[in-house]
This record gives C-alpha cells, sequence and structure tokens, in this order.
C-alpha cells in the first residue's frame, strides 16, 4: 500500500474540523468498507526515535471512511492527525499523512 498525501485540514463554522487528502495510486487499497482510518494525538515526534505507531507518539483512532473527507469534533489544545489507508487484506498501509 502507498499512503494517502497532502493532508488538508479546516475549520468550518460550526467548530468542526475538515480533513482532506489525494488518495493513494495503489491496487492494493480496499474496494469497499472501511478504506482509511483517521487518527488523531496531541503530539507528533515520538519519546524514543523512530517511534511505533500508534504508540508512540499516541495516536487514537478517531474514526474510518470510504471517502478522502472525514469530519470530526475536535480536541482541547493542538491536534494531529494521520489518514492511514487500508488494504484488501484489512492490515493498514503507511501512517504517512499528517498534520496538525
Amino acid at each position: 500500500l502507498l499512503e494517502a498525501s497532502d493532508l488538508e485540514a479546516t475549520l468550518d463554522a460550526g467548530g468542526q474540523v475538515i480533513l482532506t487528502w489525494q488518495a493513494p495510486p495503489d491496487f492494493c487499497l480496499a474496494a469497499t468498507g472501511e478504506i482509511y482510518r483517521v487518527y488523531a494525538g496531541a503530539i507528533a515526534t515520538p519519546a524514543v526515535p523512530p517511534g511505533s505507531f500508534p504508540s508512540d507518539p499516541p495516536f487514537l483512532l478517531r474514526g474510518s471512511t470510504t471517502n478522502t473527507t472525514f469530519t470530526l469534533t475536535p480536541s482541547a489544545g493542538d491536534e494531529y492527525y494521520l489518514i492511514v489507508p487500508v488494504g484488501s487484506d484489512g492490515g493498514e498501509g503507511p501512517a504517512g499523512a499528517f498534520g496538525p
């Protein structure tokens, strides 16, 4: 699997965060059901490089989607987001797209 790219986060008038990204050009990407998992965390830098996703830095699953957009209520403080593609076998691909 290839990673999703060009993650953008915008805040709508109601205070919701809208995440959008580009789909990876990958034939191994799941074709139906859960295609992307959205993770969020308060810290982007691992305590012990290179880190160990999703525990260092800690990221929590916020939801999943079949689209290249996801809307969520942000947590208090800074928050970083990861978009993780799901393969046709149900396994997660690389967590390459993140942003505050």
